[in-house]
């Protein structure tokens, strides 16, 4: 009987002598790599992903130009032109506001038979809701490009434009990503024919990008490689215009090492994304007592293909390395839009859009609509 006190008993003391073991607290070092680990994920993600969102916001822009000039053509002329905005956004929808400027051209411009022209598009962001976290930019933009262009004949354009872009976005509850974005682009539109044409943009960009989380302060720069090409054919009969188009974007991504004071350092990394897009879109214009109108509709598919080199993260704690495996990914939608603008007479224009998009790979469908009314005085 005594037996089985006795085992019970040793059993208890030697659970109470492990006890202070069992709890020992994990090294502040290990703490901190296992941190240190996961923010770093979190930054490198995000310098990848603005990377991508300011490459594709210039070229947004550089097409928008190539748009706004291909109308003058027929006459071998150009013109300068602007689209900058500059918008407020409070806490709430009631205290936001824009300032813009878009495509404004000097009517005494407009009728000279010019050659060179400049322009400029963009925004610029003020954001009050951000003023209260120390982690975010109250004012940044997206994208900002001053450009100029020369038409060296009825059926070329050339021009360079040179870009911007900065924020400061949140990493997980404590930590910021500052980046800064600068760009340069060559580009130009070719007609082949009457109607149709070749639009094709070179460009380079460096970024510099600073995260901040807690003790540890890591800066890393960029730099990147892009071009596209975009070509498209216009069919007309009467009213009636049908326009289809395809694009292609390419782009190399390198990101260098960075080094921390408390976390170890991140070995080079590259990106290369392919970006190829088909679509069309038909519009025909009515003219009646109450204004012109333009009912337009289209449909677009782009495929997005990316693939990410491995990396590794060394931790100066002297832990195992830390390896980002390569990855690769592919991803897809499709939009379908309708719509009308109507152009009331000269300052006055109503615009109203259907549309509906959807992932090729989880096929959500998602419905947007937008109607806006502009008044010029």
């Amino acid at each position: 009987m005594l037996e089985p006190a006795l085992r019970r008993l040793r059993a208890g003391l030697l659970a109470i002598l492990l006890l202070p073991i069992a709890a020992w607290p994990v090294s502040a070092e290990e703490k901190v790599a296992a941190l240190d680990v996961t923010k770093i994920e979190a930054a490198i993600s995000g310098q990848i992903g603005k990377g991508a969102s300011n490459r594709t916001r210039q070229l947004d822009l550089v097409n928008n130009r190539l748009d706004t000039t291909r109308a003058l053509r027929p006459g071998g002329s150009n013109a300068n032109s602007s689209s900058l905005a500059i918008r407020f956004n409070g806490k709430d929808a009631e205290k936001s506001a824009a300032l813009e400027a878009k495509n404004y051209i000097a009517p005494e411009k407009a009728r000279r038979t010019r050659r060179l022209a400049v322009w400029m598009a963009g925004d610029v962001m003020v954001d009050s809701a951000r003023a209260q976290d120390p982690h975010l930019a109250t004012v940044y933009t997206n994208g900002l490009v001053i450009g100029a262009d020369a038409r060296l004949g009825p059926r070329l354009l050339v021009g360079n434009a040179v870009g911007t872009a900065f924020d400061r976005t949140g990493i997980g509850g404590e930590g910021s990503l500052r980046s800064r974005y600068i760009s340069n682009t060559f580009y130009g539109s070719v007609f082949t024919t009457a109607h149709t044409f070749l639009d094709f943009a070179l460009g380079a960009s460096h970024s510099d990008y600073s995260s901040r989380y807690g003790h540890a302060d890591q800066d890393r720069a960029a730099t990147q490689v892009f071009g596209l090409a975009r070509y498209s054919r216009e069919f007309r009969r009467d009213r009636f215009r049908f326009r289809p188009y395809g694009q292609a974007a390419l782009s190399r991504t390198g990101l260098g090492r960075y080094d921390g004071p408390a976390t170890g350092y991140c070995g080079t990394q590259s990106t290369d994304t392919m970006k190829l897009t088909l679509g069309m879109e038909g519009d025909t214009s009515i003219v009646t007592s109450a204004g012109k109108l333009r009912p337009h509709a289209g449909f677009e598919m782009t495929r997005v293909t990316k693939h990410t080199s491995g990396g590794v993260i060394t931790i100066d704690d002297g832990s195992d390395d830390y390896v980002f495996a390569a990855s690769t990914s592919a991803s897809g939608n499709m939009v379908a839009s309708t719509g009308i603008d109507w152009s009331i007479n000269d300052r006055t224009t109503f615009n109203a859009r259907y549309g509906v998009s959807t992932d090729v790979v989880d096929f959500s469908p998602q419905q947007t609509i937008s109607a806006s009314f502009k008044l010029r005085f």
